[in-house]
């Protein structure tokens, strides 16, 4: 089950690796902002202790798969008959060094992924490392205090009301130009 994980891993590097190159290509890569956040939050506990061919129906349901069952499906796994998951031991090494699981987010297993950040025109540090936290919803914001005139090119102002909620104001701090040095850390 690790294995189709790793797989699919493969296949995303892979497909990026070929818009990147693509982009090189046509000649844009110093003056293209890439943003690549890797995982939904780090491994989780969902898999069981033996893994599962079918997440869904083991968490949510509580359907029982016994080893040999999904023995004998090994060869499917990966494929649109199952939503499988790894077994929890992947989970820990795949969470190291922080201990525990997403589920269990005390100790940081479960809530950290990796960002990659590359525009070698505005990111001067490269191949530097940073341990602040940041949330998804600074993404967009970070990418308009980096194209200011965005919103203009794309169709005018960012709108003040959505299915009429008002919306907040985006202004997050610059995450290019933090004033504070990278340290050289693991985490």
């Amino acid at each position: 089950m690790m294995e189709v994980y790793a797989a699919f891993l493969a296949f995303t590097d892979h497909n990026i690796g070929r818009v990147i190159d693509a982009v090189e290509q046509a000649g844009e890569l110093d003056n293209t902002l890439i943003i690549y956040i890797q995982g939904d939050n780090g491994g989780s506990a969902e898999g069981t202790l033996q893994g599962t061919a079918n997440e869904v129906g083991i968490v949510g349901n509580g359907a029982k798969e016994s080893f040999d069952y999904l023995y004998s499906i090994k060869d499917e796994l990966g494929g649109p008959m199952h939503y499988n998951h790894f077994p929890v031991p992947w989970t820990w090494a795949m969470n190291t060094p922080m201990q525990w699981t997403k589920r269990y987010a005390s100790h940081f297993g479960g809530i950290r992924n990796g960002m990659v950040m590359s525009w070698p025109k505005r990111i001067k540090n490269v191949g530097g490392l940073r341990d602040q936290f940041h949330h998804v919803i600074d993404i967009v914001p970070t990418i308009l205090v980096a194209y200011p005139r965005l919103a203009d090119i794309l169709s005018g102002p960012l709108p003040s009301h959505l299915r009429r909620l008002t919306q907040r104001v985006m202004s997050p701090p610059n995450r290019f130009s933090t004033p504070r040095l990278p340290r050289l850390t693991c985490l």
